[in-house]
């Protein structure tokens, strides 16, 4: 018995179903020839969530106030702002991971990056909240 997890991630979700589709395909076909069983189940396939373009701005123009370098990613893992943003206006902040390992035990951020992070998701809620922030543009 072997047990194999694949994680198929995507912001399109007809592009994720077709991944699904193909790998389902190749499975199948390949049990077949080897003359295996196999047994295919989703434990999990949420729609993607685009969050607020306003709150991912704010947080950018925040973090980039703060002299930090910062880009825009797409996030294929689920977090709680996917659920928030079915509900009201959600953005999200990453800080960087030694590495870029993320979502493993090896998972490892320096207390430096977390403080900015910190700092910044601070400066862009009393901005939301009509509050002057300090290097604020």
């Amino acid at each position: 018995v072997v047990e194999l997890g694949i994680d198929v991630r995507g912001t399109v979700a007809a592009d994720r179903a077709a991944v699904v589709a193909a790998l389902r395909e190749d499975v199948a076909r390949i049990a077949a020839a080897r003359g295996l069983a196999a047994d295919l189940q989703t434990t999990s396939d949420e729609a993607p969530v685009p969050l607020a373009p306003g709150l991912v701005a704010t947080l950018e123009r925040h973090a980039r106030a703060r002299g930090l370098r910062c880009r825009r990613m797409v996030s294929g893992s689920g977090h709680d702002a996917m659920q928030l943003a079915r509900l009201c206006p959600a953005g999200l902040l990453m800080v960087p991971s030694r590495g870029g390992v993320s979502h493993n035990r090896a998972e490892w951020t320096d207390l430096a990056d977390i403080v900015a992070g910190t700092q910044v998701l601070c400066d862009a809620a009393l901005d939301l909240a009509g509050i002057e922030t300090p290097g604020a543009e």
